[in-house]
């Protein structure tokens, strides 16, 4: 298929609220723009944020959800919405949010007679886990939302761990396939610039061991596994300053934790939001990266933190892992602090192998967005021949 695409995108949280679904979208966006396809982006309307973004944008009349600091779209109140969407003549429909966005989506699909897919990024069942408490009403909410995978063609999903959770948890019976995930940074070869640069800006020693996490400062990330791990380094005299890159709902929560384990401000060291050009620098100076979070999908920091030629310890199994081999391109741990202290120990003691790590990491797992919306393109292609050729034949 050599035509152009017509394509709409969804979601219930867009700019300026930023996360790893948002990029995603937001890339995909871009690049299918750059790819020479017209994209449009279906989402909530922020009357304090004006959109100029290259691609076209539909704001969708939304309320503000104060206690998440996002917008959230009520589609059935925007007038002429549905007749706005009908001059487009989108060939496909790609929703990324499994909320109000997928009714909306599935609701125009059916409608218009367009194919609509979805990407399944988040693990909703420990988010309900953790705001319910009970499993029973956990489980009930994800299998509603897999009641609206239901209705799509397809789910793209990035880890076969994932499909396992779609089917098992969600309920899903319907197509699944996999699409690798991009980054906008790019493979650093030499480092050795930013590195001194790292340690004027952060007012670190060249000799001193840093560990790095950047990303939202929320408990599902699991950030005290990490500073409970560093602990058992301290307490057998090892040196080193952790930084915590962004800003979350639990930051005072950790803030208080690293206390509590009898940490300086000198050791661990709350960043808060660092500009591009800091996030590069420190990016760059890390010994390793500390992931061991089970809640992320696919985890794009241990790609970014690959570029810098900086390894990622994380959890065996896990999804933030898949892709990875243990000792290769990866530092895997089983999922237990103890396991995961003497993986960082090792590698402390062992600075040769860490960098050879290192290394393939930078050759092995780096994927820009330009090839993984490659990907996603083929996918379109093959899904709209064949709801096409099922529609002729209904």
């Amino acid at each position: 298929m050599e035509k152009k695409l017509n394509i709409l995108m969804l979601m219930d949280a867009y700019l300026p609220y930023v996360d790893g679904v948002v990029t995603c979208m937001h890339n995909y966006c871009l690049n299918l723009k750059e790819k020479g396809h017209n994209v449009v982006a279906l989402v909530p309307n922020n009357k304090k944020y004006v959109f100029n973004e290259p691609y076209e944008i539909i704001p969708v009349k939304s309320f503000h959800v104060p206690f998440l600091n996002l917008n959230y779209p009520i589609h059935k109140y925007h007038r002429r919405l549905k007749e706005i969407i009908k001059e487009y003549n989108f060939d496909i429909i790609h929703v990324h949010s499994p909320f109000n966005a997928a009714n909306y989506a599935s609701y125009i699909g059916k409608f218009f007679k367009i194919p609509v897919v979805a990407t399944y990024h988040t693990d909703f069942k420990s988010i309900m886990k953790s705001i319910f408490k009970l499993n029973a009403i956990a489980n009930s909410i994800v299998r509603n939302l897999g009641n609206k995978f239901n209705r799509m063609e397809e789910v793209f999903v990035s880890t076969p761990l994932l499909a396992d959770y779609l089917k098992k948890d969600y309920g899903y019976k319907g197509k699944i396939s996999y699409l690798n995930f991009g980054t906008n940074e790019k493979p650093v070869k030499d480092t050795s610039g930013l590195i001194s640069k790292a340690n004027e800006r952060f007012g670190i020693s060249s000799k001193e061991t840093v560990f790095l996490t950047v990303g939202r400062v929320i408990k599902l990330k699991r950030i005290d596994m990490s500073l409970n791990a560093l602990k058992v380094l301290k307490e057998k005299g090892y040196k080193f300053k952790f930084f915590i890159v962004g800003t979350g709902s639990d930051l005072m929560y950790f803030k208080k934790y690293a206390k509590r384990l009898g940490f300086s401000n000198e050791e661990i060291i709350f960043t808060g939001f660092l500009s591009e050009e800091d996030r590069m620098l420190i990016y760059a100076r890390a010994d390793m990266f500390l992931f061991p979070s089970l809640f992320d999908t696919f985890g794009l920091v241990k790609m970014e933190a690959a570029c810098y030629k900086v390894p990622s310890v994380m959890i065996e199994n896990s999804n933030s892992a898949f892709g990875t081999t243990d000792n290769v391109n990866a530092i895997l741990s089983q999922d237990s602090t103890e396991d995961f202290a003497n993986r960082i120990m090792h590698y402390i003691n062992y600075k040769d192998e860490l960098k050879k790590i290192g290394k393939n990491a930078q050759k092995d797992l780096y994927l820009n967005w330009s090839s993984a919306t490659d990907e996603l393109l083929e996918a379109y292609e093959r899904i709209i021949i064949d709801y096409k050729q099922r529609e002729h034949l209904s």
